[in-house]
């Protein structure tokens, strides 16, 4: 059975960035373990807004995994470089001053997104799961 997205009590913050696309989500601390509740509320954010940011995360490459691998299986890159010791954590770098200084991309699933640990999310325009 479908839930429908009023049906839903509010865990979260979702605040859009964009007309089109994007949501800042906040209330949420991903480095404690989410109940199922808050985590249908974040992948409800993800399907309405196709890109959604959690700034200021202070988390461990496992906890970003652990977190990323509730929306299903990590997908591993065979070609884009990984975090040495994370092969889930895909690693974006450009000129440490440029304008796409990414740093490093969580891959969960298909969708890539920012770092949830809040390195580079200025910078970076992907999906977040």
């Amino acid at each position: 059975m479908a839930v429908r997205q009023s049906e839903i009590k509010k865990h979260i913050g979702i605040h859009p960035l964009t007309g089109a696309l994007g949501a800042e989500i906040t209330g949420v601390n991903l480095a404690e373990p989410l109940d199922d509740e808050t985590l249908a509320e974040i992948h409800h954010a993800l399907l309405d807004n196709l890109v959604i940011f959690f700034r200021d995360q202070h988390i461990s490459p496992e906890q970003q995994i652990a977190f990323a691998g509730r929306f299903g299986e990590l997908h591993i890159h065979p070609y884009i470089p990984n975090l040495e010791g994370y092969p889930e954590i895909l690693q974006l770098q450009s000129a440490d001053d440029g304008p796409g200084h990414a740093g490093h991309v969580a891959a969960a699933d298909v969708i890539h997104g920012p770092d949830l640990r809040g390195e580079a999310t200025e910078d970076l325009c992907a999906a977040c799961c």
